[in-house]
C-alpha cells in the first residue's frame, strides 16, 4: 500500500516541498518489506522460500480495486489515516518487544528495533501528508473518505477473519490433536471482533495517543467509537 500512495505522491505538486522526506519514507518502506520478508523465510523457508505471502490470500479482484484506489491518494486520503495509524501502533509494539523481560528470539527484536528507528519519522511524514491533503479537503469529500477508513479499518484490521483462521488451520495440521477444537477455536477467534479487552490491546489512546488525537480534530470522526471500542472524542466535535 504505502508503495503504491508515496510513488504517486512523489510527483503530485502539493507535495512538492516534501520530495526529499517521502523519497526517503519510500526507500525506508522498501527496506522494511524486505527486512520482514527475510525474517518471515528464516522463520518459515518451507512457506516463504518461493512466496511473500502464505496466510494472507486476497482475492485478484480486491487487490486490484485497492490498488487503484491507493494510487489515487488525493482522492482517496483515508490511506494516509491508515499509514499513520499503523505506523503508530507499530512503534507502541516494537517498544513492548524491547523493553520485554521476558528472553524473546533474538532475530524477531532486531527487526522490530530497526523498524522502531524508522517508524518516527514515518509517523511525522504522515502527518504532513495529512496537512496536505485532508486539511484543504472539502466537507464532502472528507466525509465520505472517514467512512472508508472506518469500513477499511472494521474489514481488515480489527479481528482475525480469513487469514487468522488460516494461521489456526496450520496450528491444527502441526499438532492434530487440536483437530476436534477447531471449529470452536475458529467460532473464539471471529469472536475476537467483539471483544473489548482484544480491541482495546489493538487500538487505544496509549497505544495511537497522536491518531487519536488528530481524529478529536475532525468531525468527521465523531462517531469512530463504533468502530474502535478504545476510542472516544475528547473534544466534542461535531
Amino acid at each position: 500500500m504505502a508503495r503504491h500512495i508515496l510513488g504517486v505522491l512523489l510527483h503530485r505538486p502539493e507535495c512538492a516541498s516534501l520530495q526529499d522526506s517521502l523519497e526517503n519514507f519510500l526507500d525506508e518502506e522498501m527496506r522494511h518489506t524486505a527486512m520482514f520478508r527475510e525474517l518471515n523465510r528464516r522463520c518459515a523457508p518451507e512457506f516463504y522460500g518461493t512466496a511473500d505471502y502464505h496466510f494472507i490470500k486476497p482475492p485478484p479482484g480486491s487487490v486490484a480495486v485497492l490498488r487503484w484506489l491507493a494510487s489515487r491518494p488525493w482522492r482517496f486520503p483515508f490511506f494516509i489515516w491508515i499509514m499513520l495509524m499503523q505506523e503508530e501502533r507499530a512503534m507502541y509494539y516494537a517498544k513492548q518487544f524491547l523493553r520485554s523481560e521476558e528472553p524473546l528470539e533474538p532475530h524477531f527484536v532486531a527487526v522490530q528495533r530497526k523498524h522502531l528507528a524508522d517508524e518516527v519519522d514515518h509517523v511525522r511524514w504522515d502527518e504532513d501528508l495529512l496537512q496536505r491533503l485532508w486539511v484543504p479537503a472539502t466537507r464532502a469529500k472528507r466525509r465520505i473518505n472517514a467512512r472508508l477508513f472506518a469500513w477499511m479499518m472494521g474489514e481488515f484490521f480489527l479481528g482475525p477473519k480469513r487469514a487468522g483462521l488460516n494461521v489456526v488451520r496450520q496450528l491444527a495440521r502441526e499438532f492434530p490433536e487440536l483437530l476436534p477444537s477447531l471449529p470452536e477455536m475458529g467460532h473464539q477467534l471471529r469472536a475476537l471482533e467483539h471483544n473489548q479487552q482484544f480491541q482495546l490491546a489493538l487500538y487505544a489512546r496509549s497505544i495511537v495517543p497522536r491518531t487519536f488525537a488528530h481524529f478529536d480534530r475532525w468531525p468527521e470522526f465523531a462517531t469512530l467509537g463504533r468502530v474502535f471500542q478504545g476510542y472516544s472524542n475528547l473534544t466534542g466535535a461535531k
